[in-house]
């Protein structure tokens, strides 16, 4: 079946207004990453953002999922759902961090506060259930990339929990008190390990596996790529040369 040619623009929205800000305080670069627009029959849907920019937080802004549909040749907006979630860092720290929607079992997830996941209606955007994988919301979680999808409607993602969420902290001042891979079976049904576990039968020869109680101090870590020795800066416990504090 042969595709449209892309000599058309078919339709158009403003999902991210705040782009001229962002831009300005980039020198003039957009460092954000977003969501991919997810297809479902007659049926798109895409992020936004509203909020305000901040240079100093991400937390300032904020992400919700949208609901579109052709109807009548038009792409007609149906629903719009306003997150809780709220990225971690800020453009001090690294590029803005993806709000990233999935498709599965008939609905919708996206990400909302404190490690969980809303699941919504995809017809309305209503929420269904907010599932959590811990006692209570905490604003120190955060769902960190974007969940994934097996074929058998299993969905994957990641969250870390940040020593210290407050404004204008570096991301980098502290190390994360724990991550965690979250899998929700289609029933909603829960599980998660924290990597520290998933970490502990390391390669042969390789540096020993970090515990959550072992102290690393942040350095600049010598590598070699394709030959050319460069300098890494990584001040996590889970990505520096081990350097134990007796």
């Amino acid at each position: 079946m042969a595709g449209q040619s892309l000599n058309q623009v078919l339709a158009s929205w403003v999902f991210d207004p705040l782009v001229p800000k962002e831009m300005a305080y980039n020198d003039g670069d957009l460092l954000a990453h977003y969501q991919v627009p997810l297809i479902d029959g007659d049926s798109i849907f895409m992020e936004s953002k509203s909020g305000s920019y901040h240079k100093n937080a991400y937390s300032t802004e904020i992400w919700s999922e949208n609901g579109y549909k052709w109807m009548n040749g038009q792409l007609t907006s149906i629903w719009r759902f306003t997150s809780d979630w709220t990225a971690a860092g800020s453009q001090i720290d690294f590029w803005e961090p993806v709000f990233h929607g999935a498709l599965a079992n008939g609905y919708i997830y996206v990400p909302g506060a404190g490690g969980t996941l809303f699941k919504l209606n995809k017809a309305s955007g209503a929420v269904v259930k907010r599932i959590n994988p811990f006692s209570g919301i905490s604003p120190t979680i955060v769902v960190a990339g974007v969940p994934t999808v097996d074929g058998s409607g299993n969905i994957y993602y990641n969250v870390i929990q940040q020593f210290n969420a407050g404004v204008g902290v570096s991301f980098y001042a502290h190390d994360i008190v724990d991550s965690w891979l979250v899998k929700v079976a289609p029933d909603d049904s829960i599980k998660k390990v924290s990597y520290s576990t998933l970490v502990t039968a390391t390669a042969a020869n390789s540096w020993p596996s970090p515990k959550l109680t072992t102290r690393v101090s942040a350095s600049l870590m010598k590598k070699t790529c394709r030959g050319r020795r460069v300098l890494r800066r990584s001040p996590s416990r889970y990505l520096v040369e081990q350097r134990v504090r007796r």
